[in-house]
């Protein structure tokens, strides 16, 4: 659920941050952000044996760049009750992290 959950918000906030910047500022802009997660991670939990590969905290750089470039964006969030699914724009801010 965590990898679908990455991907998820790669394709819905990782393609708009890739159209306004371009593919090489896109790719660029993701590699600090991967290895600011996992240093960041690393220096929290200096004894942990888990491993480590900084994709979560990348993804989050992403949705940071993304509000930066698209502060006043919404995003359509689709809720299930039951037989019922209501779909509905909330503002990206309050949009819940992995």
């Amino acid at each position: 659920m965590h990898l679908i959950g990455n991907m998820l918000y790669l394709w819905i906030f990782g393609n708009n941050v890739e159209d306004a910047m371009g593919r090489r500022r896109f790719v660029v802009s993701c590699l600090p952000c991967g290895v600011v997660a996992a240093l960041s991670r690393a220096f929290i939990a200096v004894g942990s044996r888990i491993p480590l590969i900084g994709a979560s905290g990348m993804i989050s750089g992403i949705r940071g760049v993304y509000l930066l470039l698209f502060p006043h964006a919404r995003v359509l969030v689709f809720l299930h009750f039951g037989f019922l699914t209501k779909g509905f724009y909330v503002p990206a801010m309050p949009v819940p992290g992995l």
